[in-house]
């Protein structure tokens, strides 16, 4: 991560809500699926080498659609993800 960075949040005319910036150290990745199936969520360096997936974890759909939370990219460089169907 850069040493500084400025973000400027703003809402035009009387806001009836108050502008706000939630910055977030962690990506979020919504699940979707089949309940009971297993998905496996690896991810890679966005600059290669193109071979080298790291799995995150094998996760069960409790739901259609749900969230999971990759907390181990903080600091690292940018990721791609891909998820994988698992036994």
């Amino acid at each position: 991560m850069p040493a500084t960075r400025f973000y400027r949040v703003w809402q035009a005319g009387t806001p009836s809500v108050l502008p706000a910036a939630e910055l977030a150290l962690a990506t979020e990745l919504t699940l979707t699926g089949t309940l009971g199936t297993n998905l496996r969520v690896d991810w890679i360096n966005q600059f290669g080498p193109t071979d080298a997936w790291v799995t995150l974890a094998t996760v069960p759909l409790t739901s259609a659609s749900q969230p999971y939370v990759d907390l181990t990219m903080f600091r690292q460089p940018p990721r791609l993800y891909r998820l994988v169907p698992a036994p």
